[in-house]
């Protein structure tokens, strides 16, 4: 732009029509062109133009004759932040346990179980009536459509106290790969292996087992609602308790290429020592 004297150096500038009447362009005197920003009078700061995706309309008019234009240039200063579009969850399996008490799980659960090891539908809800301190029993699982990549967020409410003196205990929660996992083996086949046990001489720990070996994250006692979300691109899953993450990135325990089972039980535990005893309102989706 150039303005050749004191009476010509001004334009108005809109864009979309807007402000009404124009932005008042004041540039310098001078006979030779310069770069300047356009501004809204007197040579404030420049101006910037909010635009929006799509046709947009810069027009600049003449004010005042000698003033002079030659070249018209935009310049991004900054960019909208581009909304990351939200994946929807895709349910999987979900079971309420909302129907008639019954010494059979139903609803496709497959039961192991020894014995008076037993699980129940109890007051809308699934428990372990008695454990008898046997071996893996008793064991309840069930199968959904395998996943092979992405993510699988499952979610349920624990009710478990340990209300007397047990020493040796564990209960198990459990994602993998059903052409693996066995009813004989507290690992085969698991990628999620989600534990609560005496853990590092605490009882009632959440933790969770790899290679055998217990690792603690959370003292859970009582009734909470947990959520284990397992990454099978990366082959790592976490664990939150109540809203709080209190684990990630830890490792599967198998290397499996699947998920497809959901999979609870106990382990060398007496149903005596503990109160509530039930789990419900168990939600397994996936995102992709």
């Amino acid at each position: 732009v150039y303005a050749n004297s004191g009476s010509d150096d001004s334009f108005f500038v809109d864009v979309n029509g807007s402000p009404n009447g124009g932005y008042l362009w004041d540039i310098n005197r001078n006979t030779n062109y310069n770069p300047d920003f356009v501004n809204d009078r007197n040579g404030a700061d420049p101006v910037e133009f909010d635009l929006s995706a799509g046709l947009n309309t810069v027009r600049v008019s003449l004010r005042e004759d000698g003033a002079r234009l030659d070249k018209l240039e935009l310049v991004c200063v900054s960019t909208a932040p581009v909304a990351t579009p939200t994946v929807p969850a895709i349910t999987l399996f979900n079971d309420d346990f909302n129907r008639s008490n019954n010494n059979s799980l139903n609803n496709g659960w497959t039961e192991e179980e020894t014995g008076n090891a037993k699980m129940a539908i109890e007051n809308g809800e699934m428990c372990v009536t008695e454990s008898s301190d046997a071996s893996r029993r008793p064991m309840a699982s069930h199968t959904f459509t395998y996943m092979d990549k992405g993510k699988i967020i499952w979610s349920y409410d624990f009710d478990w106290t340990r209300s007397g003196n047990e020493g040796t205990y564990y209960l198990y929660m459990q994602l993998g790969d059903s052409n693996n996992m066995s009813k004989n083996s507290t690992s085969n086949g698991v990628a999620a292996n989600v534990v609560w046990s005496q853990i590092s001489g605490t009882h009632e720990r959440l933790g969770y087992s790899n290679n055998n070996s217990l690792t603690g994250v959370a003292t859970v006692s009582g009734l909470h609602n947990i959520v284990i979300t397992a990454d099978l691109d990366a082959k790592t899953y976490s664990i939150a308790v109540d809203g709080t993450t209190y684990q990630t990135g830890i490792a599967f325990d198998n290397n499996v290429s699947q998920i497809d089972t959901v999979r609870i039980f106990t382990d060398r535990l007496s149903t005596s020592n503990f109160s509530g005893r039930c789990f419900d309102n168990i939600n397994i989706v996936t995102q992709q």
